[in-house]
């Protein structure tokens, strides 16, 4: 990523890429947060504030939609069809895999 934006395009300087990275990992929640710091330096960069806040938000839906909506048409064919004997057995399975994930990623 840093050899496209910065190397090949120069949308972005040296600076502005490592401190997007900085403020991305420095803050609570995921790291999707450094797409949206990326695009807002580009377009401050391509066109001022309105452009890179314009740009964070296109960027942040277009990451974002695809997965909430996958998640979304899951989650309610899971509670459709929660009767079933494979969905249940699923959801079951799963809980001990969560539980030794959280404890894992702690």
């Amino acid at each position: 990523m840093h050899r496209y934006l910065v190397v090949e395009q120069r949308w972005l300087s040296e600076p502005q890429f490592s401190t997007s990275i900085t403020i991305a990992q420095a803050a609570p929640g995921p790291n999707i947060l450094f797409v949206a710091l990326i695009r807002w330096n580009i377009g401050l960069n391509a066109g001022g504030m309105a452009s890179g806040l314009l740009g964070r938000a296109l960027s942040m839906i277009g990451i974002l939609l695809p997965s909430t909506a996958f998640t979304n048409m899951a989650t309610r064919w899971v509670h459709r069809n929660r009767d079933m004997r494979a969905v249940r057995a699923f959801k079951s399975g799963m809980g001990p895999v969560v539980v030794g994930l959280v404890f894992a990623t702690s």
